[in-house]
């Protein structure tokens, strides 16, 4: 589950690679004073900017540092409507690197993430957009702003924002590309390193080449969605949330994925907090179709914490 990212690297933690086809732009003058604007060093000259954009990304070098801006779906798939496994994520980074040797050096393992899209795909029986004004309707989303752009809807704050939209009439549009399904999409972008980092277990680009990492971002998108929407949207779009997160533990951890699903709730507290207590709990794990045998040990397991706890009675 993700999409665009961009990376920063600072000034000292990379070298341009001289005779690389960058457009420059040079330092403006300060009319005031007559002097130019602070700038940077490059093949004998003081530049403001350099750039270069090819078919696997785009790289800004500013006073600030190097952005590397890209998309590992299009890397892999051509497109970004299609989902990529860690595997497949892993083999877009190798092509990444190899990809930026003609243009930057630098060790981009250890470049911050500034930024982060996490897109959310249901597949529907319709045309998407006539579920895009209805949702709009009924949305109740806690500080973040709200406008409608073409194609879709926009919600959103200096941090974070959400984009819904049509992805498979997009695709059609932009480029030419029919994935057989009405997609109707929530695309999350995380829009600072700070948000990233309070959001995400991620920091640098070595922490996604993690697959605990990288497997976790559904979760961390539901986290947050369910933050900034009413319970309405989130039943509206995330239905079958914590069944997805549980069939993907279970695909990744055998006989732990319970043991790991608690981790990921917070324990007890987080247990509790979000299925409404023991009973509640116990109706989820029937409605996914867990064995009588789990749930059972389930139950017993909160009932044996509440008692050491001292919040059950004996």
């Amino acid at each position: 589950m993700i999409d665009k990212i961009v990376l920063h690297l600072k000034h000292g933690e990379f070298t341009l690679v001289e005779g690389s086809n960058y457009t420059v732009v040079t330092p403006r003058m300060n009319i005031s004073t007559g002097e130019q604007f602070k700038g940077f060093e490059f093949s004998g000259i003081t530049i403001s900017k350099a750039y270069v954009s090819t078919d696997i990304f785009s790289l800004n070098i500013t006073n600030y540092g190097a952005y590397i801006n890209f998309n590992p779906r299009k890397i892999i798939n051509g497109h970004n409507g299609s989902s990529l496994a860690h595997q497949q994520f892993l083999l877009s980074i190798k092509a990444l690197k190899y990809e930026l040797k003609g243009y930057l050096d630098a060790n981009i393992d250890m470049a911050e993430i500034r930024s982060l899209e996490l897109p959310l795909d249901t597949v529907l029986d319709h045309d998407a957009c006539i579920d895009i004004g209805k949702l709009w309707n009924s949305l109740d989303a806690q500080y973040l702003d709200h406008k409608k752009v073409s194609g879709g809807h926009y919600i959103g704050n200096s941090t974070r924002e959400y984009s819904f939209y049509d992805k498979t009439k997009e695709l059609k549009e932009k480029s030419d590309v029919d994935i057989g399904s009405n997609i109707f999409r929530v695309e999350l972008k995380i829009k600072t390193k700070k948000k990233v980092q309070e959001l995400t277990p991620l920091k640098y680009l070595s922490d996604l080449l993690v697959e605990d990492n990288f497997n976790c971002l559904p979760y961390c998108f539901h986290k947050i969605f369910e933050k900034d929407f009413s319970t309405s949207v989130v039943e509206l779009l995330l239905p079958n949330k914590e069944m997805d997160i549980i069939n993907l533990l279970r695909e990744k951890y055998n006989k732990g994925y319970m043991d790991r699903y608690w981790d990921i709730s917070n324990g007890l507290d987080g247990i509790l907090e979000k299925h409404g207590g023991i009973s509640g709990y116990r109706e989820f794990m029937k409605s996914i179709g867990l064995s009588k045998d789990v749930i059972k040990r389930q139950v017993s397991k909160i009932k044996s914490l509440l008692l050491l706890s001292g919040q059950l009675g004996s």
